[in-house]
Order: C-alpha cells, then sequence, then structure tokens
C-alpha cells in the first residue's frame, strides 16, 4: 500500500527480490551445510519474530511499538534514499551481481538529485502564483497582503539557501525543510487569504472547481443548449487564455465505447498468441517460438520479418526501443525514453524500400547524454545502448511499434530501471530454486508475479489550466481545502461520474487493445479520485503494461475535457494516490509459493511453506531500510503517515492464522498448515 501512484515500481521488485534472493541464499547455504531445514527457518523466525505486527498500522501506538522492538523506522523520505548508498546495501547487490557499488551510489544519487528538482519546481511555482497571480488580485480588492509578502520571502530565501548547496544528500535535505515546513507555513497564510477573497477575484481554480464534477454540472461537461443526443464540453480555446471555452458538440455514437470483445479487438496490438501465428507462419515458425528467450540469438531475423509485415499490415510504418531511464518519476510524460525510426528508405526509383533487420529489432544506440546517471557516463562516453528484454511483448500504438528493452551505459552500467530488476529476478530465481531443490522439489525457475492497483485522480482541464503548480509540479502548493471532502465517506465505491467514467471507458478499450487487462475500475475516498487494476502477471511485463496504462490515461483524459492527475498528493486536506505493489512468487510451473496448500502439495513437503515464510520474514527484518528506500518518492512525502497509507515503518502483516502456525512451528511443532 505505500507505493506511490506515480512511481514505476520496478525499484520496489528489485529490492524485493534481491533481499529475498539473499535470504534464500543463506537458508540453502545452511541446509548444504548440514543443517536441517526446520531448524535454519525456526532461528531465523527467533532471530527476526519483532517484524511481525498484525495490529493496526495507523494506530498512534504503533510507531511507539516499533521503536522499542528496533524495527525499521524512517520517517524522513531523504533520510531512506540515502540509505540505499550504504556499506550493507551496496554490498547485497553487488554480491547478487544486480548492481556494482557505483551503480547503486549512482541511483542513490539520481534519486536524491531528482527530489531536490522536483522541489525546486515546486518552490518556484508557488512564488511565481503568489506574486504574479494572487498578491495583484488581493491588492485589487483591498485585502492586505504584507503577511503574505513576508512569508513568500522565506520561501525564497530557503530555495537559494538549497540552490546554493552543491552536495546531493545535504541539497535534499535543505529541499525536505524548505518543503515540508517553509512552504507550509506560507501556504497557511495564503489558504487564509483566499478564504477572505471575493470567490469571483481568486485568480486560480479553488479545490471545488477541481474536485466537485459531479456538483459543477453548469462550469463542465453541462448539456444545456446543445443539440439532442449530443455532448458539449467546456475546453480551453488556447495556450495562454486559460478559463476561456468553447463549446463543442459532438454525436453521442462518436465517444461511446464498444465493449464487445470481438469488435474492439482485444490483444490486436500485442505480438503474441494468435496475433503473431498470423505473420510467423509464413516463415514457418508459431508464438511458441517467444517460449524460449534463446529465439533472440537464433531466430532475430524471422522475427523481425514478421514484426514488419504486422507493421504494414496494421498501418505502423515506425520502430522505436522503449526503455525506462532513471529519474522519471512524476515529471516525464509516460516515463519512457524512445527514439522513432521509420522502417523504410526510398530507392532510387523513389518508392519505399521495407528494411527491418533482427539485428534493429535486438540492440539500438542512442545519445545518453542528457539522461540522469549519477555520474556512470562522461561526455566522451555519452552513447546509451538498447537490447531487447524478451520478457514483454512487443506492442503497438498508433503508427509506431514499441520494443521493450533495457538501456545501458558504454561501460554495461545500467541507466535504466529495469536492467537491475532483470538481474534481481534472476539472481532470486536461482537461490529460491536451489533452496526449493534441497527441500525435494525442482522448478525451471521462480518469478516474481505482481498485481498494481492505480489511483489517480481526475479533474476539469479549464480549472487545470489555471493552475501553474498542477501543470508544472503535479500537486497543489496552494489551496484552501473546500467545505466538503471525503468526511461523510460518500465517493467510495459509488456511481462512477458519467464524464468520468467516459474518458475510463476508452483508458480501458486502448489497454484492452494492448492485451491489458484492466479489470477493474472504481471511485476512490476522495472526491475526484478513481482507481483502475489489471490481472496479476509476471512483474517485468506487468510494471510496463502499467507505465502505458498511465500514458494511455494522460493522453484520453484530455480527450474529454478532463486531467489525470498521479502525483501522491495533489490536494491538501484529502486522501492522496497509492500504488498498492500486491507481490508473490511462483514457480515457472504455476506453483504460488505464498499458498500454503499448493506448495505443499506441489512438493510433497510439509516444511516448504514455513521455510520459504521464514526466509521472506527475515528478509524482511534485515532489509527494512531498503523497503522503504524504493517507496521514496517526492510525492509520498505527504502521504506516508497519513489514513490513505501506513506509517514510514516496515513490518509483515501475516494475519493471526498463519502467524500462531508459524509460531508452533519455530517452536517444533510438525503440524501442516
Amino acid at each position: 500500500r505505500a507505493v506511490g501512484s506515480a512511481q514505476n515500481v520496478s525499484l520496489v521488485n528489485t529490492v524485493l527480490a534481491a533481499i529475498c534472493a539473499e535470504s534464500f541464499k543463506d537458508f540453502a547455504d545452511q541446509i548444504e551445510g548440514g543443517k536441517k531445514p526446520a531448524e535454519v527457518a525456526a532461528a531465523a523466525l527467533n532471530d527476526h519474530w519483532k517484524v511481525i505486527f498484525n495490529g493496526n498500522g495507523y494506530d498512534a501506538s504503533w510507531p511507539v511499538e516499533a521503536d522499542k522492538r528496533g524495527v525499521w523506522r524512517i520517517d524522513s523520505g531523504v533520510e531512506a534514499m540515502n540509505m540505499l548508498g550504504s556499506d550493507k546495501n551496496t554490498k547485497l547487490f553487488a554480491d547478487l551481481k544486480i548492481m556494482t557499488k557505483e551503480e547503486t551510489i549512482a541511483r542513490r544519487d539520481v534519486m536524491l538529485q531528482h527530489y531536490s528538482g522536483l522541489v525546486e519546481i515546486e518552490a518556484g511555482c508557488m512564488v511565481d502564483m503568489i506574486t504574479r497571480e494572487i498578491m495583484p488580485a488581493c491588492k485589487g480588492v483591498g485585502i492586505d497582503t504584507a503577511a503574505l509578502a513576508t512569508a513568500c520571502m522565506s520561501v525564497k530565501a530557503g530555495l537559494h539557501a538549497m540552490e546554493k548547496e552543491e552536495e546531493d544528500f545535504a541539497k535534499a535535505k535543505l529541499a525536505r525543510v524548505l518543503r515540508l515546513e517553509t512552504m507550509e507555513k506560507c501556504r497557511a497564510v495564503c489558504d487564509a487569504i483566499e478564504d477572505a477573497c471575493p470567490s469571483g477575484s481568486w485568480p486560480v481554480a479553488s479545490y471545488r472547481d477541481l474536485l466537485f464534477i459531479d456538483s459543477n454540472q453548469d462550469g463542465f461537461g453541462h448539456t444545456t443548449g446543445a443539440a439532442a443526443g449530443s455532448y458539449t464540453r467546456a475546453l480551453v480555446a488556447a495556450p495562454g487564455q486559460p478559463g476561456s471555452k468553447v463549446s463543442v458538440s459532438i454525436p453521442i455514437e462518436e465517444l461511446s465505447v464498444d465493449l464487445e470483445v470481438q469488435k474492439l479487438g482485444y490483444g490486436a496490438s500485442r505480438f503474441v498468441g494468435s496475433v503473431a501465428d498470423k505473420y510467423l507462419a509464413k516463415y514457418g515458425e508459431s508464438s511458441k517460438i517467444f517460449e524460449d528467450p534463446s529465439w533472440t540469438k537464433t531466430k532475430a531475423d524471422i522475427v523481425a520479418k514478421a514484426v514488419l509485415d504486422w507493421g504494414r499490415c496494421s498501418g505502423a510504418t515506425v520502430y522505436t526501443h522503449w526503455f525506462q531511464p532513471l529519474g522519471s518519476n512524476g515529471v516525464r510524460h509516460g516515463q519512457s525514453g524512445q527514439v522513432h525510426n521509420h522502417m523504410f528508405t526510398f530507392g532510387k526509383d523513389g518508392k519505399p524500400k521495407w528494411e527491418f533487420s533482427g539485428g534493429e529489432l535486438l540492440k539500438g544506440e542512442t545519445d545518453g547524454s542528457s539522461y540522469p546517471n549519477g555520474g556512470l557516463r562522461a561526455t566522451h562516453t555519452a552513447g546509451g545502448y538498447t537490447a531487447l528484454d524478451p520478457n514483454s511483448a512487443i506492442f503497438m500504438m498508433d503508427d509506431t511499434i514499441f520494443i521493450p528493452t533495457v538501456f545501458v551505459s558504454w561501460n554495461g552500467h545500467a541507466l535504466d530501471e529495469k536492467t537491475p530488476l532483470l538481474r534481481a529476478e534472476e539472481a532470486m530465481s536461482r537461490e529460491c530454486s536451489r533452496l526449493l531443490k534441497l527441500m525435494g522439489h525442482s522448478t525451471a525457475g521462480v518469478k516474481q508475479n505482481i498485481g498494481l492497483e492505480q489511483e489517480f485522480f481526475l479533474v476539469p482541464r479549464e480549472a487545470y489550466a489555471t493552475r501553474m503548480d498542477l501543470q508544472l509540479a503535479g500537486r497543489t502548493v496552494l489551496g484552501k481545502v473546500a467545505a466538503r471532502g471525503q468526511e461523510m465517506c460518500d465517493h467510495y465505491m459509488g456511481p462512477l461520474n458519467q464524464h468520468a467514467l467516459a474518458a475510463i471507458r476508452e483508458m480501458q478499450a486502448e489497454a484492452f487493445k494492448l492485451g491489458i487487462p484492466l479489470k477493474t475500475r472504481h471511485r476512490e475516498v476522495a472526491p475526484g479520485q478513481y482507481e483502475m487494476a489489471p490481472y496479476f502477471g509476471h512483474a517485468p511485463e506487468q510494471i510496463d503494461q502499467n507505465l502505458v496504462v498511465m500514458q494511455i490515461c494522460e493522453e484520453v483524459a484530455g480527450r474529454y475535457g478532463l486531467t489525470c492527475l498521479f502525483q501522491e498528493k495533489p490536494f491538501a486536506g484529502i486522501n492522496g494516490s497509492g500504488k498498492h505493489n500486491n507481490w508473490s512468487l511462483g514457480t515457472k510451473e504455476g506453483v504460488n509459493l505464498l499458498n500454503a496448500n499448493q506448495v505443499t502439495k506441489a512438493t510433497g513437503n510439509k516444511d516448504t511453506f514455513p521455510v520459504i515464510m521464514s526466509a521472506i520474514v527475515s528478509a524482511v527484518d534485515k532489509h527494512g531500510d531498503l523497503m522503504r528506500c524504493a517507496i521514496a518518492s517526492p510525492g509520498n512525502d505527504f502521504r506516508l503517515g497519513a489514513m490513505e497509507a501506513p506509517p514510514a515503518i516496515i513490518s509483515t502483516y501475516l494475519g493471526t492464522a498463519v502467524t500462531e502456525f508459524m509460531d508452533a512451528y519455530r517452536k517444533g511443532s510438525d503440524a501442516t498448515y
């Protein structure tokens, strides 16, 4: 629940795989050394039992209890980010060959720089909005702004002090103070002035304007005066003219979404299964080729030809290697990097000459000089190199074929979010398979499965256009809380607002074409807040698909006069948004290792489940700092510890039944769960 809504969850799952890999390795080493599995598990549980907590994590008594137990608690996101570079953590990643020490330190530095950079933007927005919009408007109606001017000067001073600091950690700490203390004090002064200002004179959209589409039909999406059978919505007329509207009447049939699978083209834009079969058959192959990653070494040219045929038949003439550069959370649309290349040139006869080779499919080169890298590249080695990831399917959007890839430097250092994830899962699979074999069960490998619950806000685009802070920083740095919020819990899972529902239907339809099963949609706790969630799947591809969904949401929302906000805490006084990372481990044969009945039946060994669980409990207790680091996004500063997210304390909730079973197991019971 603690993961932020704007986050790429690659680091979260890299950490989970890495800490489990280390724990599985430790268990396997001890068993190979002559200890019994139950003995190893019991010792680990006795050492790490303190991390198991089944109580109310939101209760004020839990932080006190957690401190007594000695479990990891890091309240500051900046402090948590810095922990990534500790000796313990750099050694963990290096020993498992996930990241070198240099790669881990660089990743830490990028996280700190990203935090400071976002705070700079937020503080700049606050100063500009106050001095150029709010103070002039208030003076025009006779409101004294002296106190606001003083508070604004404090923000300027804090911003200047932060900008002077050169060391990343020190700068980020100053940024956190500026953000959580100085800016919040200034906000309180400004919000009090908003309370005194006539609503017609306030120069930016209020919380009421932004959050209550349902109650503001005359301001957004009304049908008064529209022709029968049409839908009228308010749109921003042109850049630089916030608030001006133009009515556009669109036939209802053009906005409706046909949800019949055969008409929708479910999966038609994803190169797997029957879609791939159709084009691979010409070359004597089928989609089964993708079940073995070795196709990248032996049959890349065949796949490239089939992909080219698919593109030409579907109107896609462009391809791109699609990767996930560092430092993209909350700032980069789509959180991806891509360079588009056409798959044809012109011959001497002036006609298109179609060309797409296996080499072009598998690898590429681009300028890596302007991506955040934490010092991993120098100017004379600025190249960035992409290589196809066979874990994720090739997909198509509009006229472009997207090839999921990793992104590395000239020296092979990871410059992206995905490379460490794949390395971590490889390490986890290796060590978990080894442990399972010692328990009497052989498997082709183990993988992480996740299901991501994506929360977001939908707000009227014309109101959004008046807010510099939302446009540039993704959250409101100013704004008086509306008279109504979420006090009545009346929004949660209520009927979807019809304007939002129309947009969400199209978001789902676009996802379905890409083979992304966005099964669930519903309203969330806060006004204007929604959630969608897919069916679970393999972590690397689920993460890719989540980034695509986020991009689709942002783009589709605009077609409906809405703006989609993913920032974790865009509004004060109401819930923020998360991205619940529902995680499990499973064998490649389909056994869920966190399901006791499945594990016991598949392995024929009643010790397997408690041994696996003991290793995971041990990993969480040892590396709670890393888990906290993985969720330390800038937006989570305002969210962790509130009612919509747990406090910044890492613990393990097993539930009463499993806890009682594990307690008995560590004390020598031979019962089967």
